[in-house]
């Protein structure tokens, strides 16, 4: 099945359908329809341009990101960084401690039940 394209005054609902008699009507249709393709390519035409506008935008902020992270010079550890080191390896300290001890309190029991 092969389709034809039609010209807006072949479309359908348009002269096609109007009596011959009403010529005003047919050409008034056809006005419509050819301010509506014009409409509808100018909105088209607006969408692209925004498009356009959003994507450089975007290309923008990627060449800027780039150049950041291939200008940056690698930062000295904040100060925080260290006391936060030492925190944590005098959490792991208490939390070893508490296990030796658990272990010690385990032994006992199991020498408390094995000799009584």
């Amino acid at each position: 099945m092969e389709r034809q394209r039609r010209a807006p005054s072949e479309a359908p609902g348009l002269s096609a359908e109007v009596p011959a008699g009403s010529e005003e009507k047919r050409e008034a249709k056809e006005a419509l329809a050819r301010l509506l393709q014009v409409r509808q390519k100018e909105l088209l035409r607006l969408k692209m341009q925004a498009q356009e506008k959003q994507l450089a935008l975007l290309r923008g902020r990627l060449a800027q990101e780039r150049r950041l992270a291939v200008g940056s010079v690698p930062t000295a550890p904040s100060a925080e960084a260290p006391v936060a080191a030492a925190a944590a390896r005098d959490a792991a300290e208490v939390s070893e401690a508490r296990i030796q001890e658990s272990r010690k309190q385990l032994a006992a029991v199991l020498e408390r039940r094995r000799a009584g």
